[in-house]
C-alpha cells in the first residue's frame, strides 16, 4: 500500500465504528489532558455510542491539543470537539461567549461533552444526512465545520497522520493489508 493510498483510507476513516483501541490506550493519549481524570468515563460513553474514540481524539487533538489550548483551556468548556451550540441542552452547562470568536457550549464534565459530541455526530448535523467519515465531515459537513474542514485541508492538515498517531492499530492494519 502507498503512503498515498494510506492517506485516502485514514481519511475515509468512518466517524461509527468500534473501539480500534482499548480503554487503556485512549487513557494513555489523554495522560496529559486536562480530561484525563474523566478518560475512563469518556471512552466508555463513546464505545456505548458505537462512535470511534480514535476519530474524537483526532478532532479533540486538533480543535484543543485534548484540551491544552485555546477556547478549550481558556474558558475550561469541557468540549472536546470545541462545539458552538450543544445538541441536547440537557447535558451543557450553559454558554461562554469569546470575544471575537462568537458562543461556545460549555460542560460540566468532559464525559458529558463528549455525550454530547457523539449525540451531534450521529445526529442531524452528520449521520442522519449521510456523512459517515472524517473526510467527509470536513469537506462536505455543517456548514461550520465544512468551511474550517476545507481550510484544514487547503492548509495541508493531515488528518491521517493526527489518526495514525493517536492509533497504533491503523498503522498495524495498514502494513498488513499493504
Amino acid at each position: 500500500m502507498t503512503t498515498a493510498e494510506a492517506r485516502e483510507t485514514l481519511s475515509d476513516y468512518k466517524m461509527l465504528h468500534k473501539p480500534e483501541m482499548t480503554e487503556a490506550e485512549f487513557v494513555e493519549i489523554l495522560s496529559d489532558s486536562p480530561a484525563a481524570g474523566e478518560a475512563r468515563a469518556m471512552y466508555r460513553t463513546l464505545k456505548a455510542e458505537g462512535v470511534s474514540p480514535a476519530v474524537l481524539a483526532g478532532f479533540f487533538w486538533v480543535e484543543s491539543k485534548f484540551g491544552a489550548v485555546g477556547v478549550c483551556r481558556d474558558h475550561k468548556t469541557k468540549s472536546p470537539g470545541n462545539v458552538r451550540t450543544p445538541e441536547y441542552e440537557r447535558l451543557a452547562s450553559g454558554m461562554v461567549d469569546v470575544p471575537g470568536k462568537g458562543r461556545y457550549a460549555k460542560y460540566a464534565t468532559w464525559a458529558d461533552g463528549t455525550e454530547d459530541w457523539c449525540h451531534r455526530i450521529k445526529g442531524p448535523k452528520y449521520g442522519a444526512t449521510g456523512l459517515a467519515t472524517v473526510r467527509e465531515v470536513l469537506l462536505g459537513g455543517h456548514p461550520g465545520i465544512g468551511a474550517a474542514g476545507r481550510v484544514a485541508v487547503e492548509r495541508g492538515h493531515d488528518w491521517a497522520a493526527t489518526l495514525r498517531r493517536l492509533d497504533p492499530l491503523l498503522e498495524k492494519q495498514l502494513m498488513e493489508a499493504s
